[in-house]
C-alpha cells in the first residue's frame, strides 16, 4: 500500500497548495493532473503487484479498493502455481468486490502477466537423463503445462464472512475438460470487441503449448534476466547506477530476493549486458548473486492479454469469480512459481 499512499499525499499536496498565495509567470503553463500524469483527460495511474499472498491488504480510498481488486487477481495465480502440476483441475477464487466510485475511477486493465519457474532451493534446473528416465523426474520448465485459461466473471452474494477471497479446487475427468477445448480455437486470441455492460464473462489468459508464439510476447519485449542474489536492493542499485549500464533498462522488479531485469530491445544493448554479466565477478560476490539466467519460453511465459477495460464487468455485482482451468502434464518434482502483475487504473480528476 505504499505507492497508493504516496500518490495520495502527492494529490493533497497539490490540493493543500492551492489555497497558497504563488507568483506565477507568465511564460508558465499551468498544466492539470491528467495533463502531467496522463493522457490529458485522465490520470493514469500504473501498479505492479508480485505474485505474493500479501498482495491483498486493507483499503482507505477509492484508489486502494483498486488496488485490493488487483491483489485477487494476483492471490489467484500465486495458487495457480501451488496446483499447476495436478493434472486437469478447476480453480476457482471469488474475490469480494466493494463499492467502486466510478465517477472518479474510470478505467481497470491488466496490462501484463508475467510467469517464470523455477527450482526450489538446493535444487537443479536441467536434470540428467538418469534421474529423467529411472526415477521420472522433470527439468524445472514450463514444458509440462499443456493448456491454461482464466475466465472472470462477476457474481452477486447475500454476505461475506470476510474481505477475504475464498478457493476452491475441483478435479477434471477428460470429458469435463474437453468441452473447454472451444476456448482455444478461431483465429483471434481475444474478443476485445466485446460489451463488458452487457456480457458478464470474459477470458482474459489462453495458453496452449502447441501454439505457444501465439499466446506470449516474449519475442515482443526486449530480453529479460532473472537475477537471484541474497542483497536485492543493492543489486537493484547497482544496476540502476552503473554508468555502463545506463539507458539498458526497461524496468528492474524487485520479487522477493530475485530481479527481474528487462533490457530495451536492442541487439546492440542485449549483447554487451550479455557480455558484461559474465565478466561480473566481482558484482556477482559482492551482493551474494547465486544465480544470473536469461528467460527463455521454456522458462519464462510474458503472456498476451486482452486490451479491455475490465471495470464495467467489476462494478456489476459485488463479487468477481475467477475461474482457471489446467491442464498438465507431470510437474517438474520441485518447483517454484513467480513474477508480477501489472495493472492500469484511470481517474477522472476535477484539478
Amino acid at each position: 500500500m505504499v505507492k497508493s499512499f504516496l500518490f495520495m499525499l502527492s494529490l493533497l499536496a497539490v490540493i493543500s497548495s492551492c489555497g497558497q498565495k504563488s507568483v506565477i509567470k507568465a511564460n508558465v503553463e499551468s498544466r492539470t493532473m491528467a495533463e502531467a500524469y496522463g493522457d490529458g483527460e485522465y490520470v493514469i495511474r500504473p501498479l505492479i503487484l508480485p505474485l505474493s499472498n500479501q498482495a491483498i491488504s486493507a483499503f482507505d480510498s477509492p484508489v486502494e479498493k483498486v488496488d485490493f481488486i488487483a491483489g485477487g487477481f494476483v492471490r489467484m495465480f500465486m495458487d495457480l502455481g501451488a496446483n499447476m502440476g495436478l493434472g486437469r483441475a478447476k480453480l476457482t477464487l471469488t474475490q469480494p468486490v466493494p463499492e467502486i466510485p466510478t465517477d472518479v475511477i474510470k478505467g481497470a486493465k491488466i496490462k501484463r502477466l508475467f510467469l517464470f519457474i523455477k527450482p526450489k532451493e538446493g535444487k537443479q534446473r536441467w536434470q540428467t537423463f538418469v534421474r529423467r528416465f529411472f526415477f521420472g523426474q522433470g527439468n524445472v520448465t514450463f514444458d509440462f503445462l499443456d493448456k491454461l485459461a482464466v475466465k472472470i466473471s462477476s457474481d452477486k452474494k447475500d454476505s461475506f464472512e470476510s474481505w477475504y477471497p475464498t478457493f476452491e479446487y475441483e478435479g477434471l475427468k477428460k470429458r469435463e475438460y474437453t468441452p473447454l477445448q472451444s476456448l482455444f480455437e478461431g483465429e483471434d486470441l481475444y474478443d476485445e470487441s466485446v460489451n463488458l455492460q452487457r456480457q458478464n464473462s470474459l477470458v482474459i489468459v489462453k495458453y496452449d503449448q502447441l501454439k505457444k508464439e501465439k499466446y506470449i510476447k516474449n519475442n515482443k519485449n526486449g530480453i529479460m534476466y532473472i537475477v537471484q542474489t541474497k542483497k536485492p536492493a543493492q543489486t537493484k542499485k547497482f544496476l540502476l547506477s552503473h554508468p555502463e549500464y545506463k539507458n539498458y533498462f526497461n524496468q528492474i522488479q524487485m520479487l522477493n530476493q530475485t530481479l527481474v531485469v528487462e533490457l530495451k530491445k536492442d541487439p546492440v544493448i542485449e549483447e554487451a549486458f550479455r557480455v558484461s554479466m559474465s565478466e561480473e565477478a566481482e558484482m556477482i560476490e559482492k551482493f551474494n548473486i547465486d544465480l544470473i539466467e536469461e528467460c527463455t519460453e521454456q522458462t519464462c511465459l510474458d503472456l498476451e492479454l486482452p486490451d479491455v477495460n475490465l471495470l464495467p464487468l467489476i462494478t456489476q455485482g459485488n463479487a468477481l469469480k475467477v475461474d482457471a482451468y489446467i491442464n498438465s502434464k507431470k510437474a517438474p518434482e520441485s518447483f517454484q512459481l513467480e513474477g508480477f502483475m501489472e495493472f492500469e487504473v484511470k481517474l477522472k480528476l476535477s484539478f
